[in-house]
């Protein structure tokens, strides 16, 4: 009679530098550069366009507001797995660069 322990979680690969481990991290940074970017336009159409039913009309508040919410943005990308999977590099230039 053998005694088998119980399966646990299962345990997740270690980050590789074969082709599919950096086209994986690149498609990770390439998807959340396009989602930062995305967001950055909306939300600068939103609070600065005459038009706009966000409009602020002071530029000082909408900077404050962009600011903060692009920080935000930003941290919430890095922490996400594509995120942590990609390095937290969400600039291709930089990424090209290092």
């Amino acid at each position: 009679m053998t005694i088998t322990a119980p399966a646990g979680p299962a345990q997740a690969d270690p980050p590789t530098t074969t082709e599919s481990g950096i086209l994986r991290r690149a498609a990770c940074e390439l998807g959340l550069t396009g989602l930062l970017l995305f967001f950055v336009v909306t939300g600068v159409r939103w609070l600065v366009a005459p038009d706009s039913p966000f409009s602020v009309h002071d530029i000082h508040y909408a900077l404050a507001i962009l600011g903060v919410t692009i920080g935000v943005l930003l941290m919430v990308f890095m922490m996400s797995p594509p995120g942590r999977r990609s390095g937290g590099h969400l600039s291709p230039a930089v990424t090209i660069a290092l």
